[in-house]
């Protein structure tokens, strides 16, 4: 794919969410049931969902699919679902564990787990076929190393360019500057066990850590760019969670307009103070260097994990919670200085026919309608598209 066109990516992924048009009811709506698996991951693009299933091992069932699923005419109807590619393990992308990326000309771009040279994982690009009745066809842009394979959504970079995290760190992945040459992957920092990247002010990156010691589970990451091409990206801990009340295990930050940090941590089913499913807010110092304010908002104890991502919008955090109780939540801020933030359940998971519990990220559209995925439990595991209007 050219350069062009994929500088022209960026900006076509930043606002996919927003340039969709509205799907929204009042309330929430099982949009489309699943019966060969259940979704890990969706995106908002082309007026409905992309998404993904991981499918089987290598030299199984097979290395999963890429989906979209339709949505119904001006006159009603029932949502759609079209296959559009189905993985081999032939050497190319298996297992994705994240929706792809819908880039100008309908190509999407993703991650696999496995596959690529080394079986290590791999970017993939998907370019659709040149007739409504052609099939789609898997390019390799880079395939990653033993232990270095993917485990995060694709963040869109400058210049065409993504941000991943891999076993390795953060790295990010260049597009050839030259008509017919490679990818090639630069490591940017952090090799404790990075779990996401969310984009900062300034072109920085915010990262989480799940490394740690008896005493800290975990930290926030800064990564600066550096000043001129070429050179090292400076690598800032702003936060270790060292104290048992603030949880532990980060999974994933929202960033505010004024530079406030809003994270989620994992939470386990170890009651040891450490492994609480919490949510949280990191307040900037007053001044370059100083030290940032943790604010814990809301503690869901050991019995729950937080799903990623950490949504923010107009103020409100969202989010999906697994565990005894499983749901889909919104934190709204207190209306006065020093009241408590205000925990809504917007839907619960019981069961069918609305689904067992939220899986993979969520999504949320323009008009703030979220979108998300279910699974349920069982040896051949389905699972659920849904829709929520907070």
């Amino acid at each position: 794919m050219k350069t062009t066109a994929l500088r022209t990516f960026v900006a076509l992924a930043a606002a996919s969410f927003l340039s969709q048009p509205a799907m929204a009811q009042a309330g929430f709506t099982t949009l489309y049931n699943f019966t060969n698996g259940f979704p890990t991951g969706l995106t908002l693009a082309d007026g409905g969902i992309y998404g993904s299933y991981a499918g089987g091992e290598p030299g199984g069932s097979g290395c999963g699919n890429i989906f979209f699923l339709q949505a119904p005419g001006a006159g009603g109807g029932a949502w759609t679902e079209t296959v559009l590619y189905t993985f081999a393990d032939t050497n190319g992308a298996c297992y994705p564990l994240f929706a792809p990326l819908a880039g100008p000309g309908g190509v999407l771009y993703g991650v696999a787990q496995l596959g690529g040279a080394n079986q290590s994982g791999a970017l993939y690009e998907l370019m659709p076929p040149a007739s409504p009745a052609g099939a789609w066809t898997e390019s390799i842009l880079y395939s990653f190393y033993y232990g270095e394979n993917p485990a995060s959504q694709l963040v869109p970079g400058p210049d065409g360019s993504f941000y991943e995290v891999s076993g390795g760190g953060v790295i990010q992945l260049l597009p050839p500057t030259i008509s017919g040459g490679s990818w090639t992957g630069v490591w940017l920092g952090i090799s404790d066990w990075p779990i996401s990247i969310t984009p900062g002010p300034h072109g920085s990156l915010y990262a989480t850590s799940i490394e740690g010691t008896f005493s800290v589970k975990g930290s926030i990451v800064r990564l600066i760019p550096p000043a001129s091409p070429g050179g090292d990206w400076t690598q800032i801990v702003i936060h270790s969670l060292a104290d048992k009340g603030q949880g532990g295990f980060p999974n994933s930050l929202a960033v505010a307009s004024d530079g406030t940090l809003y994270g989620t941590t994992y939470g386990t089913s170890i009651p040891d103070g450490y492994a609480a499913a919490t949510v949280f807010k990191l307040t900037p110092p007053a001044s370059p260097g100083g030290r940032w304010t943790y604010t814990m908002l809301e503690n869901f104890g050991a019995a729950h994990l937080l799903q990623p991502p950490l949504i923010l919008r107009d103020g409100k955090l969202f989010s999906a919670i697994v565990g005894s109780q499983d749901a889909v939540i919104a934190l709204t801020p207190p209306s006065a200085s020093g009241s408590a933030w205000t925990l809504n359940y917007l839907h619960t998971f019981t069961g069918e026919p609305s689904g067992y519990f939220s899986i993979g990220p969520q999504v949320m559209d323009g008009d703030g309608t979220i979108y998300g995925a279910t699974q349920a439990q069982g040896e051949s595991p389905t699972g659920t598209v849904y829709r929520i209007v907070p």
